[in-house]
């Protein structure tokens, strides 16, 4: 059994196009919910329990989205541990009831009150692994703009130097036709200081390939 869309619709006030709905599903598709499961039920409705990371400090404890589902797919409560959560139209509370439409209230993993904190901490140390800090040169932005520079650059190389082994020599001495395969500077190991034109280019590849950021905006 599922919870319908037009069930969490009517229930918290919301239509596909709501801000809050919208908020809802990114906490799905972005697997900000850490775990959704049944906790009990009877013979009239599921009693489920749900935790989600708080978007804005996301090692606090997460949220804690207690729900009440009847077997015929009626929402009879749900309410959220957060400061606004006493409110049915909150976005963590719909991301629960979306994932409710998405997954078969039937198969949910039981959750019991011995190993709630367990499967908490270890769900929650995992998730914030996602957003542990790197060098800059690890993110995938920065890898794939300096391999598509070092492409150009190897291009432009053997063009030129293509161009010099055409060239007639005085002294008869062998056109130097090699290409320079050495990898940019930004990627030496150990470098501590960027040279002007190396800041150059960083400040480049970091405001061409974010161009939603706060430094493209304010350049």
């Amino acid at each position: 059994m599922r919870v319908s869309i037009q069930e969490i619709c009517k229930f918290a006030s919301v239509t596909p196009t709501s801000r809050n709905f919208t908020g809802g599903k990114n906490i799905i598709d972005h697997d900000h919910l850490l775990t959704c499961g049944t906790v009990c039920y009877d013979s009239d409705y599921y009693q489920s329990l749900a935790f989600c990371l708080q978007t804005t400090s996301l090692k606090s404890e997460p949220h804690e989205i207690n729900g009440q589902i009847s077997k015929n797919g009626k929402i009879i409560g749900i309410e959220c541990s957060c400061a606004v959560g006493a409110g049915t139209t909150y976005k963590h509370i719909v991301a629960v009831l979306l994932f409710c439409n998405r997954n078969n209230l039937e198969e949910f993993k039981d959750i019991t009150c011995t190993d709630k904190k367990c499967v908490l901490s270890a769900l929650h140390k995992s998730a914030l692994e996602n957003y542990e800090m790197k060098p800059l040169l690890e993110h995938k932005c920065f890898e794939e703009k300096l391999k598509k520079d070092e492409k150009v650059k190897e291009k432009k190389s053997r063009k030129s130097g293509n161009a010099v082994a055409k060239t007639p020599s005085n002294d008869n001495t062998p056109a130097d036709t090699s290409t320079s395969t050495d990898p940019s500077p930004c990627l030496s190991n150990g470098l501590t200081e960027l040279s002007e034109t190396e800041y150059d280019e960083f400040l480049r590849i970091m405001v061409e390939d974010n161009l939603q950021s706060a430094l493209a905006k304010h350049m």
